[in-house]
């Protein structure tokens, strides 16, 4: 019969990381019409720790597939506008209390990117 030996070491229970609320002011920012921005995430949480309160403020993007938000709780989006490739232009999933004011994002007509 073989001996069972003790393990090397007794490992304590793992806590979850928590994250700070922090504040990010993220006004006036915009991605470039260079052809080389593929899709933008302005604002993306965790399916378990939602982004809060997130307020995207005159922004522009160009981008080819499209802007996404995903996983936030309280989004506001204010003078944001720009052109994207693919449609949909922009998309949400498992975004919470939105409220959007004066989004222009549209669809780019087709064009040879050189």
């Amino acid at each position: 019969m073989k001996e069972e030996k003790a393990p090397p070491f007794n490992m304590q229970p793992v806590e979850p990381p928590s994250f700070p609320d922090r504040v990010f002011d993220v006004r006036d920012w915009g991605a470039l019409d260079d052809g080389k921005t593929a899709n933008t995430d302005p604002c993306r949480g965790l399916p378990e720790h939602p982004a809060r309160d997130v307020v995207l403020e005159r922004l522009r993007f160009y981008a080819v597939q499209g802007v996404r938000c995903q996983d936030v709780d309280g989004l506001t989006l204010n003078d944001v506008g720009g052109s994207v490739e693919k449609k949909p232009p922009i998309s949400y999933e498992n975004v919470q209390r939105l409220n959007e004011t004066e989004v222009n994002l549209r669809h780019a007509s087709s064009r040879k990117r050189t």
